[in-house]
């Protein structure tokens, strides 16, 4: 890409050099207190010696500095007695003031076709993505081109007041001068960003959504002809939030992926596409409004739809989203629906799952039971449903291994039309009976068991901090409990904003173990009398052996320290001589945890608190939060005050945890 800089800028609007012998007209006279943009071309003339008197001679100069700088009149006395004028002003020729003024020649072309669009500031950040050019005409008769700098974090501010290219104080910081333009863009060189190519017609464009409709891993949006595609999972979970529109917005990079250009439109289809010899039997009930699960049927006009799994399938009993009918919305339904084949006649409504004796699983485990609250069916726990009583056919389905999704477990019956597959999956057949057992992922967090469970969960506390674990009741009957524990930095936050087992819980907390019975409760907090100690780690230079060798030995490792009796010499396969010692030590910087008492809050400098230190008021301990919050503790403001009631009832647990206390 080509560049101009300030320098070769002023060359090209000066013309010819100052040793000519045929002076060039001069550019406008500088008129103090006039407005320029940076590369303004102007003239002035200079008392210069001549003998033994002085004469005016005129000068071109360029505006090669801040604008800003160029416009104050304390920058433009060029023959006063200071030369404050050098640092933003370039002189240029001698010229002869009684010539046509010189028009100022445009630096070379760009490496683009055509001239981009103009330069129009919004005063908002983000509004100029990394990389787009942009064009400001000059009193010249050309306009210059200049790009928007590809530093995400700069690039915020290439639209925002102060930084308009060429003419503001900060342009610098955020725009690049490419060269000058001609004519207009052409459409087919609009694509700024290295897009990867067509990717055909463009889909619909970027819209703000409510978080319990987020767009889906991998849906696809178009903005000035280009295509972006919805991240992965949980990274989706922003993409149709304000502040990550695509390509316009602060962390859209977060959310978004630049998949390539387009051209058109997606062309709506009246017929949607299916295998036609894919017949699926008879036709299932037609469309209606109301609550459709995973893998659901419904028919229109011969078609089979079968409903898409979540967070898609949410839409699929919802106004507008009716399978290839609503022709306000004509493409809006292949969100929710996807046609897998034609049918006739139609069926009778069933339940029953296909019943393969080939595909059994041993076993049939207990009945599924209605009545119970959301937890008493957890991940992976199975449960039987008989398909016909002559013969006597059952088959097993498994709740889902997800503990969000297996909370409809207790909701739907596996076998009910409309929510069954939102918690159950079809197993196989079974034979008999077994007795009811703990799910299979309980019985592996049981192989873990904590003896002593922390104590529950409680969205009360707004302090949970790294590495604190905490319980979550799955069943009272039977007694299943679970162990979380919560996240380390940078993911501690999310332990203070979602539960465990909540949407989202996981960006936080951890699944552990399970956990039997309770952790003995701590003494009620009493006037401190005795001792009290914990691990108190510092880092330490501790002397480690080492060798010495003259050449190519660790540096750190000194002959001062060694055994001198050790020494030998010989040489290597390079032909050097090389000394070697043993019983050598160098310091080698340790971590050294001891057992330490734990002091009162500020007997120890308050200056050297770090992570993990335990002091205490009263009876009371507190323990110094892992970093960055660690940095606070050494600032006497964050000093533990849970009586407070002004300022510092919250501010002290940003350092600091309560840790039990003395006994």
């Amino acid at each position: 890409m080509f560049k101009v800089n300030p320098v070769a800028l002023a060359a090209a609007l000066f013309g010819l050099p100052a040793a000519s012998a045929q002076l060039l007209g001069c550019h406008p006279a500088y008129v103090p207190g006039a407005t320029y943009a940076s590369s303004a071309a102007v003239s002035a003339s200079v008392a210069e010696p001549t003998g033994n008197a002085t004469a005016a001679v005129w000068y071109n100069y360029v505006c090669t500095g801040e604008p800003g700088w160029c416009s104050s009149a304390g920058y433009g006395d060029f023959d006063g007695p200071t030369s404050h004028w050098t640092q933003v002003w370039t002189q240029g020729a001698a010229c002869d003031n009684s010539l046509p003024v010189v028009q100022p020649e445009a630096p070379p072309l760009w490496s683009g076709a055509g001239c981009p669009a103009p330069y129009v500031g919004s005063g908002a950040a983000g509004s100029y993505p990394a990389g787009t050019p942009v064009a400001v005409a000059t009193d010249a008769g050309f306009s210059l081109v200049y790009a928007c700098t590809t530093d995400a974090n700069l690039a915020q501010f290439c639209g925002m007041d102060g930084y308009a290219p060429g003419s503001s104080q900060y342009w610098e910081q955020a725009w690049t001068l490419e060269g000058s333009c001609a004519g207009t863009l052409s459409p087919s060189a609009a694509v700024v960003p290295d897009a990867g190519g067509s990717v055909g017609g463009c889909p619909g464009s970027w819209e703000e959504r409510d978080a319990a409709a987020p767009y889906a891993p991998g849906e696809r949006v178009s903005a000035t002809g280009l295509v972006y595609e919805c991240n992965d999972a949980p990274l989706n979970l922003h993409c149709g939030q304000g502040g990550y529109e695509p390509g316009a917005s602060l962390y859209w990079e977060q959310a978004w992926t630049l998949v390539g250009s387009c051209s058109g439109t997606i062309a709506p289809t009246s017929s949607p596409s299916f295998d036609p010899a894919n017949s699926v039997g008879g036709c299932p009930g037609a469309w209606e409004e109301g609550d459709y699960a995973e893998g659901d049927r419904v028919s229109a006009n011969g078609v089979v739809y079968a409903c898409k799994g979540w967070p898609l399938g949410l839409h699929c009993g919802q106004d507008g989203y009716e399978p290839n009918a609503d022709p306000a919305t004509p493409d809006a339904w292949k969100d929710a629906w996807e046609a897998i084949g034609h049918c006739s006649g139609s069926i009778a409504p069933t339940t029953s799952p296909s019943f393969d004796a080939a595909n059994a699983v041993g076993a049939c485990p207990p009945a599924w039971e209605a009545g119970h609250d959301h937890t008493y069916y957890q991940p992976e726990d199975m449960v039987s449903v008989e398909v016909s009583a002559s013969p006597l056919r059952k088959v097993a389905y498994t709740c889902k291994n997800d503990i969000h999704l297996a909370n409809n477990c207790a909701l739907y019956a596996p076998t009910d039309a409309v929510g069954g597959a939102l918690g159950w999956e079809f197993a196989g057949s079974c034979d008999g009976s077994m007795g009811p057992t703990a799910s299979p992922s309980f019985d592996a967090l049981a192989e873990n068991l904590i003896a002593g469970c922390p104590a529950e969960y409680s969205a009360a506390k707004d302090d949970y901090d790294a590495e604190e674990q905490v319980t979550i009741v799955l069943s009272a009957v039977p007694e299943r409990k679970v162990v979380y524990e919560c996240k380390k930095y940078p993911f501690t936050g999310y332990c203070n904003q979602f539960a465990p087992d909540a949407p989202y819980g996981n960006l936080g907390w951890e699944l552990k173990a399970a956990c039997t019975g309770t952790q003995s409760p701590t003494a009620s907090p009493v006037a401190y009398a005795g001792t009290c100690e914990y691990d108190r780690c510092r880092t330490q230079d501790v002397a480690t052996p080492c060798t010495y060798q003259s050449y190519g030995g660790d540096y750190a490792c000194l002959k001062s320290t060694c055994d001198l009796a050790t020494c030998t010499t010989a040489t290597n396969s390079g032909g050097y001589n090389v000394e070697t010692c043993t019983g050598c030590s160098k310091d080698v910087p340790t971590e050294v945890c001891a057992a330490y008492p734990v002091k009162n809050y500020g007997a120890d400098p308050i200056a050297d608190y770090q992570a993990g230190d335990v002091v205490r008021i009263g009876a009371q301990r507190y323990k110094v939060r892992a970093w960055p919050n660690a940095l606070w503790a050494p600032n006497e403001a964050y000093k533990p005050c849970p009586g407070c009631t002004d300022y510092h009832a919250d501010v002290w647990k940003d350092a600091w945890v309560e840790d039990g206390v003395c006994a």
